[in-house]
């Protein structure tokens, strides 16, 4: 590749016939030429020494090796740059964070950290040495924590607080993600934690399964019912012992209204055992006789002055009719239709018990 001699060589490697042609070769370029390109290397590692890089990230970028970056460095008459280790830790330095914090981000040993700082000229002072020793203590109870909850609570994740003492903690349960306020002395190692939310889901779950069972059983029943081979059965009229009316069914009474009154009356301490009882009247048949006219002040009755308030009571008014006993029943007087006289039942309190 030199003189252009042809030769023989054992291997297929060798490129020149001796090794004057070899050294002449290794030596071709000019003293001009070698000028030239270390001009050309100088002013890339200036250009990335400005943008901020170190010797290293300039050997990486340029593809030289970092002792002829130095070398090029040296001779431009320029400082050694900070490292990316140095320049982050004089960075978070400049923020105010102590050595532990500045580990903890940096994933590295705080004694490395410390190096790090004083090269970079900002050690670290008494006030940072505290907060790092209070933080790391901080770090160490919070990982014993975790190893607690580890062991002994395995669903459980720690989050906040010490079973230790008689304050409260907070913890996340694994399954569901719901963070709950748990008191320490109820996190012991021989108690089951149950999560609040978790239990509620099953008491649903629980509640629906139950819920389907009784449907289940329901239309199992109404199928039970439509099997069965029906007869030819006969309805029974009875006779309502307090209105009269006939009605179909199992009670003696043909609505619960006729059955309060008839109990009202039964329970009316007023009526003596030989008074005279006639279980023929009715509020309605007593309006129907009078017309509706109030036998003591002469005015019409209404029906409609009444209510029903907020809890469901059926509250009457002034002018709502009543059953009055001209003769009252706790001297002596009969529930019959010749004592009995269509009245308000605001003028029905008001006579009271007199004789009219």
């Amino acid at each position: 590749m030199v003189c252009g001699r042809p030769f023989e060589s054992k291997t297929d490697r060798a490129k020149y016939c001796s090794k004057v042609c070899a050294n002449h070769s290794r030596f071709k370029r000019t003293h001009a030429q070698i000028a030239e390109d270390t001009k050309e290397q100088r002013r890339m590692v200036y250009d990335l020494y400005q943008q901020g890089l170190n010797d290293g990230e300039i050997a990486d970028t340029i593809g030289l090796s970092k002792s002829k970056v130095q070398q090029l460095r040296r001779g431009l008459n320029l400082p050694k740059q900070l490292t990316k280790k140095q320049r982050q830790v004089f960075e978070l330095r400049e923020q105010g964070k102590c050595g532990y914090e500045i580990a903890s981000e940096m994933g590295i040993d705080p004694r490395q950290v410390s190096a790090l700082a004083r090269k970079v000229g900002r050690p670290y002072t008494q006030e940072d040495i505290n907060r790092s020793i209070s933080l790391a203590a901080v770090a160490q109870c919070k990982n014993d924590e975790e190893a607690f909850f580890t062991e002994h609570h395995p669903d459980w994740e720690y989050i906040d607080g010490r079973h230790s003492s008689d304050g409260m903690m907070k913890i996340r349960h694994r399954q569901c993600g719901s963070v709950v306020d748990k008191s320490a002395i109820s996190i012991r190692k021989s108690q089951t934690l149950i999560c609040p939310t978790c239990a509620e889901k099953e008491r649903q779950e629980r509640q629906r399964i139950r819920a389907e069972e009784a449907e289940r059983r329901r239309q199992e029943k109404i199928e039970q019912f439509w099997e069965q081979d029906f007869k030819q059965s006969s309805f029974t009229f009875k006779k309502c012992g307090e209105c009269g009316l006939f009605f179909v069914g199992r009670s003696h009474y043909c609505s619960e209204e006729c059955r309060r009154k008839h109990m009202n009356r039964i329970h009316d301490n007023r009526l003596k055992k030989e008074a005279i009882i006639d279980s023929d009247i009715t509020l309605k048949k007593l309006f129907s006789r009078d017309n509706g006219v109030c036998w003591i002040c002469g005015e019409q009755c209404d029906y409609d002055d009444c209510h029903k308030d907020e809890q469901g009571f059926f509250v009457v008014g002034k002018r709502y009719p009543s059953i009055d006993h001209v003769y009252p029943l706790s001297k002596g007087g009969v529930h019959s239709w010749d004592n009995v006289k269509l009245a308000h039942h605001y003028c029905n309190a008001i006579k009271n018990d007199k004789v009219v």
